[in-house]
């Protein structure tokens, strides 16, 4: 507690020189009065700093709370970060299967209408006839129409080959970008908040040393002046400062968290319309 030792023996003091007086001198009422007055605005004064100490240890145990909170919070968010990674990863195998499914059944219908045409145009210059001639024109003309049929497909599978390499080729580009954008954020939380909780255990560092300080300030009779009142408002004011940054970190927490979820929201958004 804060110098109650030194109270006491101040006290002490006076009174035993109150006694003194008493048994050496003849009474002074007025003295006597004064050394009264002084012991009980010693006492008063005592009792109100005590207060004020026990409501910064009280204040100082809350910002140790509420750091622990943080790193429970935080804790809470890389669970939920790597649950999203891993939602965002299914759901984007799940998106290029249906693509995959998708371009079958687009190439599928795209040959059979390509080969349909074809025999529709063969059957319609087909000459008419069962002469020699005639069978030696239509297979000519069947082979003409598999020989532009093999050509369509092929150049229609180039196509569909470029076509996914380009998509291959920006969902890759897609994937490194959000990979650096992940490990960036990752790097910039761990960076904050591990600046953060040096700045907070610097800070509870010193509020404890200034309790101690002004606890064992033992070498001197206590004088409480307009000094010590500066000292414990800068305290207050330090404490109070602490918990906005602490509110404000907790926004920051919260507002990185809807960041991730809608960056993931916003590829698989993307990738679904590619």
């Amino acid at each position: 507690k804060l110098n109650n030792h030194m109270l006491r023996i101040e006290i002490s003091e006076r009174k035993d020189k109150v006694n003194d007086e008493k048994v050496v001198n003849a009474p002074n009422e007025e003295e006597i009065t004064g050394f009264k007055e002084q012991i009980q605005k010693l006492e008063a004064e005592q009792e109100d700093s005590q207060i004020k100490i026990n409501k910064l240890v009280e204040e100082n145990s809350e910002l140790v709370d509420v750091i622990c909170q943080l790193k429970r919070e935080r804790q809470i968010l890389q669970d939920e970060l790597t649950e999203i990674k891993e939602l965002l990863q299914q759901k984007t195998i799940d998106l290029q299967n249906v693509k995959t499914s998708l371009e079958s059944v687009r190439e599928e219908k795209a040959l059979l209408s390509t080969e349909m045409q074809v025999l529709k145009a063969a059957d319609i210059h087909a000459p008419r006839g069962n002469s020699l001639f005639a069978e030696v024109e239509e297979n000519r003309r069947k082979m003409a129409a598999q020989r532009e049929l093999l050509k369509m497909k092929y150049l229609n599978l180039k196509k569909e080959l470029s076509q996914k390499q380009s998509e291959n080729n920006k969902l890759k580009l897609e994937i490194i970008t959000f990979r650096r954008e992940e490990k960036e954020d990752d790097k910039n939380i761990h960076r904050e908040y591990s600046q953060l909780i040096r700045t907070y255990k610097v800070r509870v560092s010193e509020l404890e040393e200034d309790l101690r300080r002004l606890q064992q300030r033992n070498d001197q009779p206590i004088v409480l002046s307009g000094e010590f009142k500066n000292q414990l408002q800068w305290c207050s004011t330090t404490i109070e400062n602490t918990r906005k940054e602490v509110r404000t970190l907790q926004e920051q927490l919260k507002q990185r968290g809807s960041n991730y979820v809608s960056k993931g929201d916003q590829l698989f958004e993307s990738q679904k319309e590619n």
